[in-house]
């Protein structure tokens, strides 16, 4: 991830400081959610044993969110690859067949 100084602008993002320094990333929003209190509590118990360094709660949900896309990603390109094994199937086994023989005679 790149961060870069912030220079002022009409309508610019919401600076993030750091050391003293301003930056900003501009491939950022920043959004408002409603949560259950006790889901925020363990989200700060989650940052707090951040091994070794605490993270922010903003970083550790971006990750949880993060990887839950990928996991939705991954379960549906299954899915599809599922879909067109069962459009093939037939052809697949002829050809494993086939392979076997091939390999029987060797």
């Amino acid at each position: 991830m790149e961060i870069w100084e912030l220079t002022p602008r009409a309508g610019g993002g919401r600076p993030l400081a750091l050391a003293g320094r301003v930056y900003y990333n501009p491939n950022m929003k920043t959004i408002a959610i409603t949560i259950e209190e006790s889901a925020l509590e363990q989200i700060d118990c989650l940052a707090r044993r951040g091994r070794g360094k605490r993270r922010n709660r903003s970083k550790l949900i971006r990750q949880a969110l993060q990887e839950y896309m990928d996991r939705l990603e991954r379960q549906a390109q299954e899915e599809r690859e599922r879909e067109i094994y069962h459009r093939h199937h037939r052809m697949l086994n002829r050809q494993a067949a086939a392979l076997i023989r091939e390999q029987a005679k060797l």
